[in-house]
Order: structure tokens, then C-alpha cells, then sequence
């Protein structure tokens, strides 16, 4: 993977810092490594319930579409898909 890292471009994103909680677009995501989570740990976080602090951060991520398949046993299976955001590498973020 750290070769696939290598080649991957960062993109300038919008992360929002919750009291208990990180989210990329609305969307909580997936921390990769250990290393995403130490540095989420150094971010300011609000003390609010229902407050956010928003970063302009270079994230490195993936996102992905798996499908998510329902109970085929009693013929009420359905597919359904889910967007799962894998963030690898998290930097150079600043206030906005």
C-alpha cells in the first residue's frame, strides 16, 4: 500500500472536527493508519454538542462502493450500496 500512497494525489478538502468525531463532506470516514489518527488528535476540537470546527486539509483517500447484499434466504434480498471513504494520509490543515 505505501507504494499505491505514493501515487496517490492530495486533494484539498474540507474536514469538519466534531466533539466526538470527524467527517469529510457529511460523511464520516475511515482512518487508515496510525498515523491519521495521531494527527486528528492534534486538532482543535469544540467543547458543543452540535458544534464543528472546519479544517481546509491535503487529504490523501479512496473511495469505495461495495455492495451490501440483504437477506436472500427469505426472498426479501436487496442490494444496496454504501460510499465508504478510506482517508491515508491527512495534512497541512488550517482553520477556515
Amino acid at each position: 500500500m505505501s507504494g499505491d500512497l505514493f501515487a496517490m494525489s492530495a486533494e484539498s478538502m474540507r474536514v469538519a472536527v466534531w466533539r466526538k468525531g470527524e467527517s469529510i463532506g457529511g460523511e464520516e470516514f475511515i482512518a487508515a493508519n496510525e498515523a491519521v489518527v495521531d494527527y486528528l488528535a492534534t486538532l482543535e476540537r469544540p467543547t458543543g454538542m452540535f458544534e464543528a470546527i472546519k479544517y481546509r486539509c491535503q487529504v490523501k483517500s479512496r473511495t469505495i462502493r461495495p455492495t451490501v447484499m440483504g437477506n436472500t434466504s427469505t426472498g426479501t434480498g436487496l442490494n444496496q450500496y454504501v460510499w465508504i471513504r478510506t482517508v491515508y494520509e491527512l495534512k497541512d490543515c488550517a482553520k477556515e
